[in-house]
């Protein structure tokens, strides 16, 4: 299996108070991630939110009924740490916090950001947790939050000493809540945390609780975060628990995962070995410990790693591997692959033990995120306030071909007018694929996968960067996140976050969705068509025509390319064309993503005589926009005239036919109940139907 490295060049903004960052490049060496494996300093014991025991059986427990167990530090007016079961936050959440046994609670009150003097708050336990009759295994700490995060942490810290902390979660595996994006935690959110073995194997344990705005001159503008239910229990006695996976032999940079989705070619040509780091978190060693790899869905395969292991208690984490080369190649369509742990001893918790997540075998999608985009278990929203670029790493095992790339535009956020390009680069920074530059316009901006054609480009085995370049402000890409690393989106997908640390901050984003396509047969509808109309502007020589396209018909997506032909060499890469000077046939081809094409044939010949032009009629639409109902005025006109009225699947809405008589005369369309959208009339004399006017009219 081929590494695969996701890296953000430039930072998605969250807030006004933010600068956009760009330059930030990750190595493009295939051994990179094994300089950068240290474990995640974090120690929580499941990804759930629910508990792992019952009160029944705790060692302590805490619910802020009496203040003076705990010791606040750097109380500061109107803001700090307060005990009560009725303080005022300052929030606009709309909520209390929903205890699950009610009473007191512990909540960090943010203070005005006009006076705001400190950066952090303490809430410690004043006197220690007698552990000395749990030397040498694993504890558990528990509690219950709500709360949101922006640019601020809450950091859970215990000690033996009061002294000397060590942090088990920095609570940074959500969103910023901004205009950008983000929301607050469930109301309550469990958090289980385990407790390292230098830890425990103390005699005394001290908890505290420390809030950090982690950003110096943005002291007050922290959400803050309600806090109860504290309490330190047992664990069983037999719990392995996987604590991350890989699709090859290596594991522990948090930057890996592999394709939400994958072109068969692609695929049959992959080669693949898994592993996992797992821990023992219970009470008792665990033995004869291996990983069994599990392929289900579109193939059914097992695979065992190839040697057992003693995982003794406390001792946090252990690798398995397998050895078996493995290749999706039994074609399109949903491989699952699960890792489970197992060992001698049954496992008390054995959903722990297991980790699945789906690879979907397409015909031609490339993506580093699960398609299509509704799969994501969340839409993160990113965006700067200058151009910036990201880019996502592919491998590709074998030599294939590029038609073009997609991206997700999120509709609340994105403007018209951002100018922006994709392309696929090589290890040299170098583009072998482009688009155009597209400015965005309503039909790209969908909260869904739009893709821009690519020339046909042949691209070697290798690695390759998908990348955008945002040469404006206002676009924000949609992005699917993941809370924890062993937390699967619903309708599957393998994605996780990524922590990006620069200039001595650290934020988190997500995988954008960014795809590319490969080459195969398209499903071309035979049928397609281009509709447009020829605008002859004399019937003397010399004579200028315009050709307008108002619909393209039968092909897939809202992005095309347009390829014009015409009289004495005439070539156009624009949609419409005009200051046409010669008379003779226009063909325009137009190409889809896929590769399908749609052609027409305009003529241009000069047919308007010079008397109609000297008697020429002055027609008008209006109101424009309208409600469905509208007039149109037909002055110094004579004869009869046809009027119609076509949506934009070319439907036929209304038509009048209607005598003029040279003075200004109104035609009125009313009660059509035209709903929303773009409507075109055509205002044709019927003695010269070759030279009509034609209005594009917008029903609000």
């Amino acid at each position: 299996m081929k590494r695969i490295l996701y890296s953000l060049v430039g930072l998605f903004l969250f807030t006004t108070v933010a600068t956009a960052q760009s330059g930030l490049k990750m190595a493009p060496n295939k051994e990179f991630k094994k300089s950068l494996s240290e474990d995640d300093p974090i120690f929580r014991y499941n990804q759930g939110a629910q508990r792992l025991s019952s009160y029944d059986d705790t060692i302590w427990f805490d619910g802020f009924e009496t203040p003076a167990n705990w010791t606040i530090n750097n109380q500061a007016t109107g803001g700090g740490w307060q005990i009560s079961s009725t303080v005022g936050t300052g929030f606009n959440w709309g909520q209390t916090f929903n205890s699950t046994t009610g009473g007191n609670y512990a909540v960090m009150v943010r203070q005005p950001s006009a006076t705001a003097n400190s950066t952090l708050h303490r809430i410690t336990l004043a006197n220690p947790i007698d552990i000395s009759a749990y030397s040498n295994q694993n504890l558990v700490l528990s509690y219950e939050k709500f709360g949101a995060r922006f640019y601020d942490t809450l950091k859970v810290e215990v000690s033996n000493n009061g002294v000397n902390w060590t942090v088990l979660d920095f609570n940074t595996d959500f969103p910023l809540l901004s205009t950008a994006g983000g929301s607050v935690t469930e109301n309550p959110a469990s958090r289980d945390l385990f407790i390292p073995i230098n830890i425990v194997n103390g005699s005394d344990l001290y908890i505290r609780f420390s809030w950090d705005a982690d950003r110096a001159g943005v002291e007050g503008i922290g959400y803050g975060w309600f806090i109860d239910d504290i309490a330190l229990f047992n664990v069983p006695a037999n719990d392995l628990v996987i604590d991350k996976t890989a699709f090859f032999d290596f594991v522990g940079f948090s930057y890996e995962w592999y394709y939400g989705a994958i072109p068969a070619k692609q695929a049959a040509a992959d080669e693949m070995t898994f592993s996992a780091v797992y821990s023992n978190k219970g009470s008792v060693d665990q033995t004869n410990t291996r990983l069994d790899l599990v392929v289900s869905g579109q193939d059914n395969q097992t695979f065992s790693s190839s040697s057992t292991s003693v995982v003794l208690a406390g001792e946090t984490a252990d690798t398995a591997r397998t050895t078996t080369l493995y290749g999706p190649d039994n074609g399109v369509g949903t491989y699952t692959f699960t890792w489970n742990i197992v060992g001698d001893n049954v496992d008390d918790i054995p959903s722990n033990n297991m980790y699945s997540v789906d690879m979907e075998v397409t015909e031609n999608e490339f993506s580093m995120t699960p398609l299509p985009v509704s799969s994501a278990n969340v839409l993160g929203k990113g965006g700067v306030d200058e151009p910036y670029v990201i880019t996502q790493e592919y491998f590709f095992n074998t030599e294939d071909t590029v038609t073009s790339m997609g991206i997700a535009l999120d509709e609340e956020w994105t403007v018209s007018g951002a100018s922006f390009q994709l392309s696929i680069i090589d290890e040299n920074e170098a583009p072998v694929a482009q688009t155009s530059i597209y400015v965005t316009d309503n039909s790209m901006i969908t909260g869904d996968m739009v893709y821009f054609p690519l020339p046909e480009t042949v691209i070697p085995a290798g690695f390759y960067r998908a990348r955008i370049e945002v040469f404006a402000e206002s676009l924000f890409l949609v992005s699917s996140q993941d809370p924890s690393h062993l937390q699967a989106a619903p309708g599957g997908g393998f994605f996780t976050r990524t922590r990006i640390t620069l200039g001595g901050q650290t934020f988190i984003e997500d995988q954008v969705y960014m795809t590319i396509r490969t080459k195969t047969i398209p499903n071309c509808n035979p049928n397609a068509e281009v509709v447009g109309a020829v605008f002859d502007f004399s019937g003397e020589e010399p004579f200028e025509a315009s050709i307008e396209i108002s619909d393209v018909n039968g092909l897939t997506g809202t992005i095309f390319t347009y390829s014009w032909t015409g009289p004495l060499g005439f070539v156009s890469s624009t949609m419409n064309i005009d200051e046409l000077t010669e008379k003779g046939d226009y063909t325009l081809v137009v190409t889809d993503p896929e590769g399908c094409t749609a052609t027409g044939v305009f003529n241009v010949n000069g047919n308007v005589s010079v008397g109609e032009i000297e008697n020429q009629a002055v027609i008008n639409v209006f109101p424009n926009p309208s409600n469905g109902n509208f007039n149109v005025s037909l002055d110094n006109a004579n004869g009869a005239y046809e009027i119609s009225v076509v949506n934009s699947l070319g439907q036929v809405a209304a038509t009048k036919v209607v005598t003029a008589s040279g003075s200004n005369q109104i035609v009125e369309f009313s009660d059509l109940n035209l709903p929303t959208g773009v409507y075109t009339v055509t205002v044709a004399n019927t003695k010269n139907s070759n030279a009509p006017s034609v209005f594009k009219v917008v029903v609000e």
